[in-house]
């Protein structure tokens, strides 16, 4: 009906309380599938990417305003990301941590109530549904240098929500 199948499965469900958060991976944590190159690739233990990961679901902040407000985080790591991120937020009742694999991701997307999400592509589908969004671009100087270079899309200029940069404004 849209032209684009996977969107017609794509209508709002009732409000759930729940907040998805989506990042994307990152190309240099990743081994080298399309080359022959053998360069190192930086470590992820003390990225900029860990440190966020990490401060994010220690956050008292974070746990107080799921419990004041009654909401769930539901947390699905790029599957690139699963090895590196499996075993965040596992300590709270708040937060789930959900395999990508196993999940319906268009039932996952379809029964959030605010996406977070650092540059995944499928903020078009969050958009599509007319759930608030946030983008958090909180390691975007290593993003840009080692991932991908600026898109046709920016998110500051045609995004669909706010972009933020660190753990605060997150």
């Amino acid at each position: 009906q849209t032209g684009l199948p996977r969107y017609d499965a794509l209508v709002p469900t009732p409000p759930s309380r729940t907040i998805l958060f989506m990042p994307t991976w990152r190309l240099y944590f990743s081994p080298k599938l399309w080359s022959e190159e053998t360069e190192a690739q930086p470590p992820f233990a003390g990225s900029d990417y860990q440190r966020f990961m990490q401060e994010f679901f220690a956050s008292p902040r974070l746990h107080a305003l799921l419990e004041r407000h009654d909401y769930r985080l539901q947390f699905m790591p790029h599957y690139n990301m699963r090895e590196h991120l499996a075993d965040l937020g596992a300590e709270s009742d708040r937060v789930a941590v959900l395999d990508g694999a196993a999940a319906n991701i268009q039932d996952v997307m379809r029964g959030c109530d605010l996406f977070l999400t650092d540059h995944s592509s499928v903020h078009f589908d969050i958009a599509y549904l007319g759930t608030p969004l946030i983008y958090s671009h909180f390691d975007d100087r290593d993003y840009r240098a080692g991932h991908a270079l600026a898109s046709w899309f920016d998110h500051e200029r045609d995004g669909f929500g706010p972009v933020v940069y660190d753990l605060e404004s997150t």
